[in-house]
């Protein structure tokens, strides 16, 4: 029996089209109502936002490494998963064909790629694809030495351990963005190399003891060792950036405490925005339901960035920085949606187009201003709140029993969170960089 929906009359069909075609003209309302989300996604696909470059060059020595790495693993790979029939595979197997063939696209695309962090991001993901295949492929014939790989886990996890970082650096506005990489790769380098040794918890949640298991657990200690690769790298290039206060022999400072209370600042600047979305959450019922839908997972969001941020200051000052930036991004967002917006009257689409112009205009006024690196290394917020907010118009639009008020609310919080993140990136950054 067939569940597709029927398909709808003539008169039906014709409304539909006239509301489209309303609103595709820019007209604020039709007669049957709100315009549909397909109707608003279509829009605002043709406002562009300008691109955010990566800030964070990156040596060729780093490129090199894991050129070195996938030259070794994925023609290893290749040759093992030549006599593996994918039929034979589980209903959900570890890896597949597809991972090798990924890994082998960007090998042969490698040199062809900027030096730049976005780079070396995506190849530590081609390497857990190359390294895990392989593994698979060798569990699968019963002959993975797991021993082994828990002894390099232990050693994996002890130079993680044996790390000393003071976030030495001459000016943090040009240094963040490269220490917010090292304590993200160090905080979850270590997690993945826990996790690999006896006792800690595979990645895929498959028993270690398992073809998939196994091969689970290389692809998270080949993750583990790329990221300790990312520390060191990060580590070298930063100190070869030009230095921002002009000291000729290129004196550094230990940034880490100073960092650490300026986080600190920060959060509790942020506190009493995050006071306002805890009363929000208790109160919420009194709301109408789109409006305090549409709103509430936005301030979690913000909320949320801020006290994990504060809460991994303490070990890894430059990842709780940015953690409690990002926050700070949709904890504004949240507390200027709740005294800007009408809970009785939701944003309709053209609220919802102007919200993303007046985004598009911020952000590209700020990377006008050649901002420091800190600052458009956060930018980055801004762009990922756009994405969000289409991404919300596309999920609405295939779910037809949405009420489209809730829609629009999300998306209009998300296109102002990326205006907050630009007009007000200079707040961050005037905090973090205090010295």
């Amino acid at each position: 029996m067939s569940h597709r929906s029927p398909l709808p009359s003539r008169r039906g069909f014709l409304a539909l089209t006239t509301a489209a075609l309303a609103g595709l003209s820019g007209c604020a309302s039709v007669p049957n109502g709100p315009l549909p989300p397909v109707v608003v996604r279509a829009r605002t696909r043709t406002i562009p936002v300008p691109p955010v470059e990566p800030t964070v060059p990156v040596l060729e020595s780093h490129v090199d490494a894991y050129r070195a790495r996938l030259a070794e693993a994925v023609p290893a790979a290749e040759k093992r998963w030549e006599d593996i029939d994918p039929d034979s595979l589980p209903d959900f197997p570890a890896y597949t064909r597809d991972d090798v063939e990924e890994a082998r696209a960007f090998l042969d695309d490698l040199d062809s790629r900027p030096r730049t962090s976005d780079t070396v991001e995506e190849a530590l993901w081609r390497v857990d694809d190359a390294v895990g295949a392989l593994a698979y492929a060798v569990a699968l014939e019963g002959s993975f030495d797991v021993d082994a790989l828990y002894r390099e886990a232990d050693e994996t996890l002890a130079a993680f351990e044996s790390l000393t970082v003071d976030h030495a650096c001459a000016d943090p506005g040009r240094y963040l963005p490269y220490a917010r990489r090292i304590d993200h790769q160090r905080w979850w380098g270590q997690r993945d190399a826990d996790a690999v040794v006896p006792g800690g918890e595979v990645r895929s949640g498959a028993d270690r003891s398992t073809p998939e298991g196994k091969a689970s657990l290389a692809g998270q200690h080949a993750t583990a060792q790329a990221r300790l690769l990312d520390v060191r790298q990060y580590r070298a290039v930063a100190r070869k950036q030009p230095l921002g206060d002009g000291s000729p022999d290129g004196e550094r400072r230990p940034f880490g405490e100073q960092l650490t209370r300026n986080v600190e600042t920060l959060v509790s600047d942020l506190d009493p925005l995050v006071e306002r979305f805890e009363t929000f959450e208790e109160e919420h019922e009194e709301y109408p339901a789109a409006f305090a839908d549409g709103i509430w997972t936005r301030g979690m969001r913000g909320r949320n960035g801020v006290n994990e941020g504060a809460y991994r200051t303490t070990e890894f000052p430059a990842f709780g920085a940015a953690k409690v930036a990002e926050g700070f991004v949709h904890i504004h967002a949240f507390v200027d949606a709740l005294e800007t917006l009408d809970p009785e009257s939701p944003p309709d689409a053209d609220s919802v187009f102007e919200e993303k112009r007046t985004a598009r205009e911020a952000l590209r006024e700020r990377l006008d201003s050649n901002p420091s690196p800190l600052v458009r290394d956060h930018l980055r917020h801004a762009r990922e709140a756009v994405e969000n907010g289409d991404l919300t118009l596309r999920y609405f639009d295939r779910h037809d029993d949405v009420d489209p008020a809730r829609a629009y609310t999300e998306a209009w919080v998300d296109y102002h969170a990326a205006r907050v993140a630009a007009s007000r990136a200079g707040e961050v950054e005037s905090v973090l960089t205090q010295w």
